[in-house]
């Protein structure tokens, strides 16, 4: 039985600085490459050094749910307790609430590093990635420190299968820190999705639409019955829609990713004829007034609004949000109903659907130590720290008593732990928002079982999962988990902002028709292919080919 939170503290003044082991529980190898690794690994023991000897500085995004109650991570609860066990003094560094990646690059431009960037911007927006980055004196060589360092993540990984290792290592066997090592309860779920206003649909005899047709006749009903926006939409770089594909999913293409085709071809979605059709449907949508035609100044949030007052039957969200949802609702109006919505086929409901985002094994990972970095071997023991599943216990059930005599978590009898009235039972705040005040997601890199089966286990959850996961796979997405080398990643990214600068502002004006599509498509694909489009494709396939080969 692990041990409880509340023990850490003492024990480790019973095992003293070389007494707190990073060993997990015994589970069976399944990789014994991974495994050899982690028995070469030193080991991590805590305390990492004195109390407040050393600082390190970590660059990640502030949680908006965690917004409500603090300026900085400095201030979680759970941080102070790490700081406590650790003797490492944490500061945080925030981009601004909606920054679009300029504060990102105005840290890298300034030469001036944090020691840790927990951020996915190396391998989405610099230019040779996180390779071109280690390269170019930005990163330090995180490959060789984890190798070195990281005895529990090692023991993770040992205990997953050998598609998780595949999925974690470059094409030069290389390792970041950072994936997420799934529980059973969550492996290949799709979480996020279309829902609807099942109140409002059965107060107009309609039923959840299950193809693109169904879906317009719904939506004309709506609009016909007086309710103002049939389907409120944010604006659709949202990772929402870009994960589900929802909108555009129908006509065999996601939202703005590289994909490949039942041959092993790779394509870019926004060059494809199926784009064309989906963004002429968006058109006569918006045109008819069905879908919102202020989307492009909305966000989620906004959307969640007009769902709850009755301004809209269709919103999308991740189902982490559904218990919430279903609660803020019910408290607007007592009729109050929701249904997930499948992704729409185009005419046969039973049409196998293969760009869905099942939750998968391993992947590159967001915790980079950086190249400037005075404590390369704290920082690495701190980020694999949070592998422990001791750690993970705290990250996921706060520190327990408060100071008003509440506690995050309860022990129970069977050594398990649930939540406490702290954050079941607050008076001023719905479960998914306070949860953030005493838990910390950017620390949980070990998904627990209990927390997470409790997190979803309204049985609409499950009726989500069902829905949106309806014979849906990958199968035809690209995996995250491909890597280019630096040179073809500098070029890759280069023309990649420009192919996207340039179809985001064109997908808008298709949409609401600034501009005709059928008028202004060839010139689109013309232009992108000016800006390396074809480059980028082959650049993919490479990467693609190789990944097949790991």
């Amino acid at each position: 039985m692990r041990k409880l939170i509340s023990m850490l503290a003492a024990m480790l003044l019973l095992l003293s600085s070389a007494g707190f082991a990073a060993a997990q529980e015994e589970g069976e190898v399944l990789n014994q490459e991974a495994y050899e690794l982690y028995l070469a690994a030193e080991d991590n023991t805590l305390p990492i050094c004195a109390p407040g000897e050393i600082t390190l500085k970590i660059y990640v995004e502030l949680d908006e749910y965690a917004a409500n109650f603090m300026q900085s991570y400095d201030e979680h609860p759970v941080v102070q307790k790490v700081e406590e066990l650790t003797g490492l003094n944490l500061e945080f560094v925030h981009p601004p609430a909606g920054d679009d990646g300029t504060f990102f690059n105005m840290t890298i431009a300034s030469g001036e590093y944090p020691d840790i960037f927990i951020a996915s911007d190396f391998s989405d927006s610099y230019p040779g990635g996180i390779e071109g980055a280690i390269q170019d004196g930005v990163l330090a060589d995180n490959d060789t420190l984890i190798r070195s360092y990281a005895k529990n993540f090692l023991h993770s990984l040992a205990l997953s299968d050998k598609n998780t290792y595949r999925n974690t290592v470059n094409d030069d066997d290389h390792l970041t820190l950072g994936t997420c090592f799934l529980c059973d309860y969550l492996l290949g779920i799709n979480n996020m999705g279309m829902i609807a206003r099942k109140d409002i649909l059965d107060q107009y005899g309609l039923t959840v639409p299950k193809t693109v047709d169904e879906m317009t006749e719904v939506l004309r009903a709506l609009k016909q019955n007086g309710i103002e926006v049939p389907m409120a939409l944010g604006t659709l770089d949202n990772f929402r829609y870009t994960c589900s594909n929802f909108l555009s999913g129908p006509f065999g293409v996601v939202m703005n990713d590289y994909q490949v085709d039942e041959n092993g071809k790779v394509f870019y979605s926004r060059a494809n004829d199926g784009y064309k059709t989906y963004l002429e449907q968006m058109s006569q949508w918006y045109q008819e007034g069905l879908i919102d035609r202020d989307f492009v100044n909305r966000d989620v949030s906004d959307a969640l609004k007009m769902f709850y007052n009755g301004r809209t039957a269709f919103c999308i969200i991740g189902n982490w949000q559904t218990t919430e949802v279903m609660t803020l609702g019910q408290a607007e109006n007592a009729e109050f109903e929701i249904y997930p919505v499948r992704v729409p086929r185009l005419s046969d409901p039973e049409q196998a659907f293969h760009l869905g985002d099942p939750l998968t094994q391993g992947g590159v990972g967001d915790m980079l130590i950086s190249a400037t970095c005075k404590n390369q071997v704290a920082a690495v023991k701190f980020l694999d720290y949070l592998y422990n599943m001791d750690l993970a216990e705290l990250a996921y059930y706060g520190t327990g008593e408060q100071e008003d005599g509440t506690t995050t978590y309860v022990a129970n009898e069977d050594g398990s732990l649930s939540y406490g009235d702290a954050i079941m039972n607050n008076p001023d705040w719905p479960y998914e928002t306070i949860r953030h005040r005493y838990t910390l997601q950017i620390f949980q890199r070990q998904l627990l079982e209990g927390p997470e089966s409790f997190e979803y286990s309204d049985p609409m959850c499950q009726t989500c999962w069902d829905e949106w996961g309806y014979l849906t796979d990958n199968a035809g997405r690209v995996p995250t988990s491909i890597s280019r080398n630096a040179q073809e990643d500098t070029i890759f990214t280069n023309n990649q902002v420009d192919i996207e600068t340039y179809s985001d502002e064109m997908i808008y004006k298709f949409i609401t028709g600034s501009l005709n599509i059928q008028e202004n498509w060839d010139s689109f694909v013309a232009t992108m292919n000016e800006m390396g489009l074809a480059e980028n494709e082959q650049i993919q396939q490479a990467a693609y080919e190789r990944w097949l080969k790991r």
